[in-house]
C-alpha cells in the first residue's frame, strides 16, 4: 500500500513517543489523580482504603499524610523572560541575531515546531545570554506558554548550545519534581488550574504571580522516589528517541537537495 504520509515516511518514531508519553499520563493519572500509588504492601493506596481527607484547597480528596502548598511556598523554580530586567532594560541588552551567535533563545513557536532542523531560530551574544540569568535553560526544565495558547506544557530538550527561554512562557524547575509536574500540568487538573487563571478577551494570558498561587498536592519522598524510578527512564527512551529522530531529519535535509540535482544517486 502506498503511503502518502510525509511524517509516516520520514519520521516512523514519532508514534513510538506517543505512545510513550501516553504511558507517562496513564501512570500519573493513576499515581496522583486516582491516587492508587503502591502502598506499603505495594497495593493501590485508595482501592485498598487507604485514609483519604477532603481538601479544602484543592476541592477534592487527597491522601491523609500528603500535605497541600502553593508553588511559591515551595522550592520549585519559577521565572521568565521578563524577570530578568525592565523592557527597556532588555531591549538594551539583548539583541536578536546581532553579532555573535553565541546561545539560542528558546521559543513556544520552537517548540510547536518539534525544534525543526530548518527553522527560524533567534540567537543572541554572550553579553545578552548573560543577561537573562534568570530564564537560562539547561535541559529538562518544564516550560508553559504563558500567553496566548495558554497552558501548552512541554519539557526543555538540551540542543548542544547555550540556552534562554524566550517571551510568553514560563520555566518551572526542581531537581527531582520535573517530571511529576511535566505530567501535572499536562493533566485534565493541571489544565484546569492553568486556564483558571488565564484572562483576557482576545489573547489569553496569566503571570508568574497567579501561577505561584497555585496549589499543589506534592507526594512525599519515598512515593515520589519510586514514581521517578518508573518515569525517568521512559523521558530518557522518549529523548533518545527525539534526538535520533532529529539527526535522521538533518540528514535528510542534507541529502535531499543533492538527490534532487543528481550529486550523489542512489545504488540499487
Amino acid at each position: 500500500m502506498e503511503n502518502n504520509n510525509k511524517d509516516d515516511l520520514y519520521f516512523p518514531i514519532i508514534p513510538i513517543n506517543d505512545n510513550l508519553h501516553q504511558q507517562l499520563q496513564t501512570l500519573y493519572n493513576y499515581w496522583f489523580i486516582q491516587y492508587d500509588f503502591p502502598n506499603s504492601e505495594n497495593l493501590p493506596y485508595n482501592t485498598s482504603g487507604g485514609s483519604m481527607v477532603y481538601d479544602e484547597k484543592l476541592q477534592r480528596n487527597v491522601p491523609s499524610n500528603w500535605e497541600t502548598n502553593s508553588i511559591g511556598n515551595t522550592s520549585i523554580y519559577v521565572s521568565d523572560y521578563t524577570a530578568n530586567g525592565s523592557f527597556k532594560g532588555l531591549a538594551d541588552n539583548v539583541q536578536y541575531n546581532q553579532g555573535e551567535r553565541y546561545a539560542m533563545l528558546i521559543r513556544v513557536v520552537d517548540f510547536n515546531n518539534n525544534f525543526d532542523p530548518q527553522g527560524d531560530y533567534i540567537y543572541v551574544d554572550k553579553h545578552g545570554y548573560d543577561y537573562l540569568k534568570k530564564c537560562q535553560l539547561y535541559g529538562g526544565e518544564v516550560i508553559i506558554c504563558n500567553v496566548g495558547n495558554t497552558g501548552a506544557t512541554y519539557r526543555c530538550p538540551y540542543l548542544g548550545v547555550p540556552m534562554a527561554l524566550g517571551p510568553n512562557g514560563i520555566v518551572v524547575n526542581h531537581s527531582v519534581l520535573n517530571g511529576f509536574l511535566y505530567l501535572h500540568f499536562r493533566s485534565e487538573i493541571g489544565q484546569f488550574q492553568l486556564q483558571a487563571i488565564s484572562s483576557g478577551s482576545i489573547q489569553k494570558k496569566f503571570n508568574k504571580t497567579d501561577f505561584r498561587d497555585l496549589n499543589l498536592c506534592i507526594p512525599p519522598t519515598e512515593v515520589l522516589q519510586k514514581f521517578n524510578a518508573i518515569v525517568n527512564p521512559i523521558f530518557a527512551q522518549k529523548r533518545a528517541i527525539w534526538d535520533e529522530n532529529r539527526r535522521l531529519a538533518q540528514l535528510r535535509d542534507w541529502l535531499l537537495p543533492m538527490l534532487m540535482n543528481g550529486q550523489v544517486s542512489i545504488i540499487d
